[in-house]
C-alpha cells in the first residue's frame, strides 16, 4: 500500500505524522460519545476537510460539501463536540 510506504519513510525521517486520519464529514455525523471511542484508538487524528463559501460549491462540486464544513467549523457544535470528547486542535508544528 502507498500508505504504508509513506508512513515508512517518514518514520524513517523522523517526520510527525498523524495515527490516523478522519473526514470532517463522518465527524459531523458524530455524538461525543462516539468522538471520544473515536479518539482512544490514536493519539494523533489528522481531520481533513475542505471548507469554502457557497460559491466554491457551485464552482467545485464534488464529494465535498464546503460551505457546510465551514459552518460546522466555525460552530459552537464542533468546539462542544471537542471539548466534551477531551481533544486539543494542533497542527503540524505542535507534533
Amino acid at each position: 500500500k502507498m500508505a504504508d510506504r509513506l508512513l515508512v519513510k517518514n518514520e524513517a525521517a523522523n517526520l510527525p505524522c498523524p495515527d490516523a486520519a478522519f473526514d470532517i464529514q463522518s465527524l459531523m455525523k458524530l455524538n461525543s460519545k462516539d468522538l471520544r471511542a473515536l479518539a482512544a484508538t490514536s493519539n494523533v487524528i489528522e481531520l481533513f476537510c475542505h471548507p469554502g463559501n457557497a460559491q466554491a460549491d457551485l464552482e467545485k462540486p464534488g464529494s465535498c460539501q464546503r460551505f457546510l464544513e465551514q459552518q460546522f467549523l466555525m460552530s459552537p457544535r464542533f468546539r462542544t463536540l471537542l471539548h466534551e470528547a477531551n481533544l486539543q486542535l494542533v497542527n503540524y508544528w505542535d507534533l
